[in-house]
């Protein structure tokens, strides 16, 4: 895995990689386009929202499964903010 290659190796005195952002060349016209007109996107949840778009894009299982729990954990970032 490449990205996380590049992540683990960063090493600056001034500065840490707290979070990072990926963006897709190939990208859907937008959520819609991800579903069977027949799903409803507002009875899923967000986190099998996110999941059916990673397996859109066909990526490798372990960069799936990291990319899920880095969304798990913004996620509940989020909510316990709403929450506040």
């Amino acid at each position: 895995m490449q990205l996380e290659s590049v992540i683990e190796g960063f090493r600056h005195d001034h500065a840490t990689i707290l979070k990072y952002r990926i963006s897709y060349k190939n990208k859907p016209l937008g959520t819609a386009s991800l579903y069977k007109e027949t799903q409803n996107i507002a009875e899923m949840s967000p986190s099998d929202v996110f999941k059916q778009r990673l397996e859109k894009e066909g990526l490798d299982e372990p960069v799936r499964n990291m990319l899920m729990e880095a969304f798990r954990q913004l996620l509940e970032e989020v909510e316990q903010k709403m929450e506040e």
